[in-house]
């Protein structure tokens, strides 16, 4: 492996320059200084001149490199198109590509934050109207009493002995924990599981039981007869079922969220049919009988700016605190308080309107929000979803020969315990609007990189460790697999907020709602690291 360095160009240390004049000569100086190559004008193709690919790629990262460390970089992470230089293949072509940059970044740094706000609260206000529209669904004697349910009075424990469970999203790692769950729940006499449509050639059943075992869930024989797995579509009101397919609905008392895509480089509007799908779970719980809870499965996302200082970055190698600088409130929050993009700010979205049907309907829908923090796989099967991020960090980890070395401290929870914890919620007598749900018992960083740093290495000496910072731009500057994946914004932008333990997330309510929570004695993350590893070892996406 070659140097983990950036390739630098000269006057690294100075602005960047943002006039026309002043941008070509320098990077003239670049190219000539880089490359050896004498261009006799600015208007010279370099590849004509006898620039190659690799002198190419180098003189983009010097490029880069000077961005990032000049003023330019204040308008935000610079990104340049991959084959940057074949794309502008001559000096003022560059030039003229880097201007054009500039003065874009500019105005996003102007518009982006209210364009960003405005958008969301304008999602919110054309939901709500569709929310307010359901009031048509009710018995006239119902009709319009909502203003009077903003504040219900708490709802008596339910008797769970007849509860029907809907819970969408039960082939992925929680869902399946989830399910496995309830249906072993003696209180609980259904589960129904809306998914999306299978692949031809697999049936729900075989679809589902290959996701229960190679998360590590396990649904016994007499379990599987009371669920019920049904192919949907939560964009359409009827779900695309059929007559009998609805009419087992209707038995419904209880509705679970968890479908969501995972795909940071979405934007907002992307995320709008999964929102219409949240509306319509809506108007099937005002259309059955009694008071029908619903559960939605948020993030610590849409808390990631709450009230952080402006001085506060990535924790740096003195850092040894394990208190977060800033405890969240289990509240609603404003809009200026998700991550900037596109899933932080419809999970946001989905809250305020779960908040507008507890002010409509109270007494016919009770909704909640749990906004969860980062969940592993179960610390004895270590069956972590391999393409979230941490996962994908490790495997980059491995292939780049260098860890990391994060500051700060881990929050981390299997999946076991946190579908117990979410199911003590959902049937607790007070059932909150808000709750939090990570680890409460925090780890240092230090302690589970120092463990990936020996478990990847494959000899007696452990893999090296590099500042995060630059470890980012290792990955970068590589061919890796992170590089391509929707992960890689979230990296670079909220890791160091959200993953090192800058924010944290008061979980009273949790604690008071959940036995299974106030019976967690804190994780061993070094062990769910090696458990995580080595699933990743056996299902062939590391060596």
């Amino acid at each position: 492996m070659g140097s983990l360095g950036s390739v630098a160009g000269p006057n690294t240390a100075h602005e960047f320059p943002m006039s026309s004049s002043a941008l070509c000569e320098r990077l003239h100086q670049i190219v000539e200084d880089i490359t050896g190559i004498s261009l006799p004008q600015n208007d010279s193709d370099m590849f004509e001149a006898g620039l190659d690919s690799l002198q190419a790629s180098r003189v983009q990262r010097a490029i880069l490199d000077q961005l990032r460390n000049s003023r330019a970089a204040s308008f935000g992470e610079p990104q340049l198109e991959k084959d940057f230089c074949f794309a502008y293949p001559s000096v003022d072509k560059m030039t003229a590509a880097l201007l054009s940059l500039f003065r874009m970044a500019r105005e996003e740094v102007v518009d982006d934050e209210e364009g960003r706000i405005r958008g969301m609260k304008e999602m919110v206000g054309r939901y709500r109207e569709v929310l307010g529209s359901y009031a048509s669904l009710l018995p006239t004697s119902e009709n319009g009493a909502g203003a009077g349910a903003a504040s219900p009075p708490p709802p008596p424990p339910q008797d769970s002995h007849s509860s029907v469970v809907l819970l969408t999203g039960s082939t992925g790692s929680l869902g399946c924990f989830l399910l496995a769950r309830l249906a072993k729940d003696p209180g609980v006499s259904k589960v129904i599981c809306l998914n999306r449509a299978c692949s031809p050639g697999l049936s729900l059943h075989q679809r589902q039981t290959e996701a229960l075992e190679r998360r590590g869930a396990c649904v016994s024989r007499e379990d599987w007869a009371k669920v019920v797995l049904l192919e949907a579509d939560l964009t359409k009101v009827d779900f695309e079922l059929g007559e009998g397919e609805l009419g087992e609905l209707k038995s419904v008392t209880h509705i679970i969220h968890n479908a969501w895509p995972v795909n940071f480089n979405l934007h907002l509007s992307s995320f709008e049919p999964h929102v219409k799908g949240l509306c319509h779970l809506i108007r099937l719980a005002l259309l059955n009988a009694g008071t029908i809870r619903i559960m939605f499965t948020s993030s610590i996302a849409v808390a990631s700016r709450y009230s952080l200082p402006s001085s506060s970055t990535f924790p740096s190698s003195s850092s040894s605190s394990e208190i977060p600088a800033v405890q969240v409130p289990e509240i609603p929050l404003d809009a200026t308080h998700p991550a900037p993009f596109g899933y932080a700010q419809a999970k946001w979205v989905c809250e305020q309107l779960l908040e507008s049907v507890n002010q409509l309907f109270g007494s016919r829908v009770r909704a909640s929000a749990v906004r969860l923090g980062q969940i592993t796989g179960t610390m004895d099967k270590g069956a972590w979803n391999e393409w979230e991020h941490v996962p994908l960090m490790v495997r980059t980890m491995q292939s780049l020969g260098v860890v990391p070395d994060f500051r700060g401290t881990a929050s981390w929870l299997p999946v076991d315990r946190a579908s117990e914890i979410l199911i003590d919620l959902l049937f607790s007598p007070s059932f909150k609007p808000i709750y939090h749900l990570e680890n409460p018992i925090r780890r240092p960083w230090p302690h589970i990189t120092h463990t990936l740093a020996s478990l990847l290495s494959g000899t007696a000496t452990p893999l090296p460790l590099l500042p995060f910072q630059q470890w980012i731009a290792c990955v970068r500057d590589s061919e890796e697999v992170l590089t391509s994946t929707p992960i890689m914004r979230f990296l670079e932008e909220e890791f160091g907020r959200l993953g090192v333990g800058l924010v944290g997330f008061c979980m009273d309510g949790t604690g008071r709602d959940s036995a299974a929570f106030r019976e967690l004695v804190g994780g061993n993350e070094e062990e769910s690291a090696r458990a995580s590893v080595a699933y990743w070892r056996r299902v062939g996406v590391m060596v």
